[in-house]
C-alpha cells in the first residue's frame, strides 16, 4: 500500500513559514494599534475601555477651564506621553506622566477616567490586524 501526501506540501510550507514568524514585528504592529486606540479614547471618545463615559469636570473646575477645553487634554502632555513598548512576548502601553495613574484609577476628589485598556471593539480590531499579518506572512 502506498499513500501520497503531496497535496499537503503547500500547507506544510505555510506552517514552516509561520513557525519563523517575526513575533517582534507583529507585536510592534499590535503596539501601534493599541497606542492609536488609547489616543483616540483620550481625544475623541472620552470613554473607558468598557464603554462607560468619563465623569465630567466638577462645576468648580469647569468654571476655571478655558473655553473649548476638553477632559484630559488641557496641555496635550497626556496624549503626547502615550507610548508602547515591545517585550519578548508582550506589548505594554502606558504613560510616563506622574498623574496618569490618578486619572486612570481616580484619587481623592478626582474621579477615575480610565483611558488604558481595550474595549471589545479594540480586541476585534487587534484580532483582525493579527490575522492580516499572519496571512501576509504565510503568503511570503
Amino acid at each position: 500500500m502506498e499513500v501520497s501526501l503531496t497535496g499537503l506540501l503547500p500547507a506544510r510550507r505555510m506552517l514552516d513559514r509561520l513557525s519563523r514568524l517575526d513575533t517582534q514585528r507583529l507585536l510592534t504592529h499590535v503596539g501601534g494599534e493599541l497606542e492609536a486606540q488609547t489616543r483616540e479614547r483620550l481625544s475623541e471618545t472620552k470613554t473607558a475601555p468598557d464603554g462607560k463615559p468619563w465623569k465630567p469636570w466638577s462645576r468648580r473646575y469647569a468654571a476655571r477651564a478655558k473655553p473649548n477645553a476638553k477632559l484630559l487634554e488641557r496641555t496635550g502632555k497626556m496624549i503626547d506621553s502615550i507610548a508602547f513598548e515591545v517585550g519578548d512576548d508582550a506589548v505594554t502601553v502606558g504613560s510616563n506622566m506622574v498623574y496618569a495613574a490618578t486619572h486612570q484609577f481616580g484619587r481623592g476628589n478626582i474621579p477615575a477616567r480610565p483611558f488604558l485598556g481595550v474595549s471589545d471593539e479594540n480586541v476585534e480590531d487587534i484580532g483582525a490586524l493579527v490575522m492580516k499579518f499572519i496571512t501576509a506572512e504565510a503568503a511570503r
